[in-house]
C-alpha cells in the first residue's frame, strides 16, 4: 500500500481509506493527516482495491483464529464419578472459544470417552438424534454414570487405606443429588458394613442415636488408637473366615452329589438283583462259574455254589 507518512502505521492508512470510501474530502483528510492533496487522490485511484484487500485478510484472519480456536479444545478424559463436574469444565471450555454448535459439543465428548464409557451410550453414538444431540448425551451419560456409581457404593466399596470420614464422603459422592432420597439408617448401615469388624463391635452401642458423620469421626478415632497390626489381623481372619465358609460350602454340595449318586447306584443294583427271574448277581456275571450266590437265586445247578 502506498505510504500516506512514515509516522503512520498500516492500521491508520487503513481507518483514512475507509473515512475517504465514506465520502470524507481529500481536502478535509488531508489536514487531519497532514499530508498532500495529491497523496490523497494518489491513494483515492486504489482504494476499492486496498479496501478490498483489507476486507478479505479480516476475514482470513477471522476464519483461521476460529480453526485455531476449535482446534485447541482438548477435553479432559471423562470423570464417571462426577460426571456433572466434568461436563461443566467442557462447557467452561466451550464458552471460551464460541463454541455453541450442538453436533460440534456431541462430537467433542464422543472424543473424550474411552470404549468402557462408550459403550454405555452407544446407541445414542451410532444413531444421533437430529435434534439436540450434545443435551441429550448428556442426559444419557449423566444417568448411566448414576447407576453404576449407585452399584458400586452397594458392592464394591471397602474401607482400604481411607480413614472412616474419607470413605463416607466418597460413598456421599457416590450418591450424588440422590442422597436426600436414602433413608438415613440405611444409608448408615451401608456406611458401618464397610467398617472392620472391631470397629463396629466398638460403634455397636452407639449407632442408633448418632448421626452417620459422627460415628465416621468417632472410627477415625479409633482406628488412630488401635494398632495397624491388630486391624490387618482382624481383616485377614474376616477374609479367611468368608473363605473357609465358602469351601465349607463346596464341600457340603460334593457330599450330597456323592452321596446321591451312590444312592442311585445302589438302587440300580437292587434292581438288577430281582431281574433275570430271581437269579443273582452273581450268576448273572458269572454264571456257572460263579463261585458265591446270593439268596434267594433260582440259577440252575445252584447247590454247587456257596451262599
Amino acid at each position: 500500500m502506498h505510504a500516506v507518512h512514515a509516522a503512520y502505521t498500516y492500521a491508520e492508512q487503513v481507518e483514512l481509506l475507509k473515512k475517504l470510501n465514506r465520502g470524507l474530502s481529500v481536502r478535509r483528510l488531508s489536514e487531519e493527516y497532514a499530508v498532500g492533496v495529491s497523496t490523497i487522490y494518489d491513494l483515492s485511484k486504489q482504494k476499492d482495491k486496498l479496501l478490498e484487500f483489507c476486507i478479505e485478510s479480516d476475514e482470513r484472519r477471522l476464519l483461521k483464529s476460529r480453526k485455531t480456536l476449535h482446534r485447541a479444545v482438548k477435553l479432559p478424559p471423562f470423570w464417571p464419578a462426577v460426571p456433572q463436574l466434568w461436563f461443566a469444565q467442557a462447557e467452561a471450555q466451550f464458552s471460551l472459544r464460541a463454541i455453541t454448535s450442538q453436533q460440534t459439543k456431541f462430537n467433542y465428548v464422543i472424543s473424550s470417552l474411552s470404549w468402557e464409557y462408550a459403550a454405555e451410550v452407544r446407541d445414542l453414538i451410532l444413531s444421533p438424534p437430529a435434534t439436540q444431540p450434545y443435551d441429550t448425551q448428556r442426559t444419557m451419560r449423566t444417568a448411566a454414570s448414576e447407576q453404576r456409581r449407585l452399584q458400586q457404593l452397594l458392592s464394591a466399596e471397602d474401607l482400604g487405606d481411607r480413614k472412616p470420614t474419607q470413605l463416607l464422603r466418597h460413598m456421599q459422592q457416590l450418591l450424588g443429588s440422590k442422597i436426600r432420597s436414602v433413608d438415613d439408617a440405611l444409608f448408615r448401615e451401608l456406611f458401618l458394613q464397610r467398617l472392620p469388624c472391631s470397629v463396629r463391635m466398638i460403634l455397636a452401642s452407639s449407632t442408633e442415636t448418632m448421626n452417620v458423620q459422627t460415628l465416621a469421626e468417632i472410627a477415625d478415632r479409633i482406628l488412630e488408637a488401635t494398632p495397624t497390626t491388630v486391624l490387618t489381623v482382624n481383616t485377614v481372619a474376616d477374609d479367611d473366615f468368608r473363605h473357609l465358609r465358602q469351601e465349607v460350602d463346596k464341600l457340603k454340595k460334593r457330599i450330597v452329589r456323592i452321596q446321591s449318586t451312590k444312592t442311585q447306584r445302589k438302587a440300580n443294583r437292587d434292581h438288577d438283583n430281582t431281574d433275570s427271574q430271581g437269579v443273582c448277581w452273581y450268576h448273572q456275571c458269572y454264571g456257572s462259574k460263579a463261585k458265591n450266590c446270593k439268596a434267594p437265586c433260582s440259577y440252575a445247578g445252584n447247590s454247587l455254589t456257596r451262599h
